[in-house]
């Protein structure tokens, strides 16, 4: 979000347990961990968007499971669940708060199958919120795919199950976010997660309360490990406490990198926090 536009900066990806090597994994945090519930600290204007909250996954702790996540100063919160299905019996680091080898590095949450997987093995992905909310936005990072054709690698495509969305998607990612074209890359490798290739930001400009989407693995075989990351969660809560809008309202304000200086979890341009 720190470009003000409502959208997120790319990462390259890793998580606490994880080498530079993406697909290596080691389990360090048990799928079935309990939700816990998390403060964050997050501002409470964009200039793009009045009243925007954002969520800091930078103040979350690396290797924690991401369960109530708070938009402060807003009163509403959010949950995210993680179920999987068609034989996808690993889910790695699902769930959990891993951070990037990028310099600076931030957080950001995994989403994660392990081997053995089959075409059609997935990962569905709930964010619920405890009250309707607009413009609710966030980024899908490292959509990618590996060696070729004739041999077996990581395929990821996401399935955005709820209608009503825009996508801006990085330059090697292709479709349309539909079951029968969804969204993943057009070209083989392991791109960097900060190369601006291979995410898509997702928004929903209506009002609604939950969004769902499914990560599913396009290719059969020994393929490693295979992720991808959920940026920061934002939305528009003008209501969120009425008093403190209108006072900030009134003031005039200088927007330094889309954000209003001396607010609480303030982001940084040009990057995702």
């Amino acid at each position: 979000m720190g470009d003000g536009s409502g959208m997120l900066a790319s990462e390259r990806s890793t998580s606490t347990t994880r080498t530079i090597t993406r697909r290596t994994v080691t389990r360090g945090v048990a799928w079935s961990a309990p939700l816990a519930a998390i403060s964050v600290a997050a501002p409470a204007f964009a200039s793009s968007i009045p009243c925007q909250v954002t969520t800091v996954l930078d103040n979350l702790t690396p290797g924690q499971p991401v369960g109530v996540l708070k938009f402060l100063p807003s009163s509403v919160t959010a949950t995210i669940a993680f179920g999987n299905g068609a034989g996808s019996g690993q889910t790695g680091g699902t769930g959990t708060v891993a951070v990037t080898t990028t310099t600076p590095s931030w957080n950001y949450i995994e989403v994660e199958m392990t081997d053995p997987l089959n075409a059609g093995d997935y990962i569905d992905v709930t964010i619920t919120l405890s009250a309707a909310v607009t413009n609710l936005s966030f980024r899908i990072h490292d959509i990618d795919k590996t060696g070729s054709p004739q041999q077996y690698g990581w395929n990821d495509e996401v399935w955005v199950q709820t209608p009503g969305f825009t996508a801006v998607k990085g330059a090697n990612v292709i479709g349309t976010g539909t079951d029968a074209d969804a969204f993943r890359n057009n070209v083989f490798g392991d791109q960097a997660i900060d190369s601006g290739l291979n995410h898509v930001d997702l928004k929903w400009a209506g009002s609604l309360s939950q969004v769902k989407f499914r990560y599913r693995a396009r290719n059969s075989g020994n393929s490693g490990n295979q992720h991808i990351g959920i940026g920061n969660i934002s939305f528009s809560d003008c209501v969120a406490n009425p008093q403190r809008l209108a006072g900030r309202a009134a003031q005039s304000r200088t927007v330094v990198g889309g954000f209003v200086p001396g607010e609480t979890g303030a982001l940084v341009a040009g990057r995702d926090n």
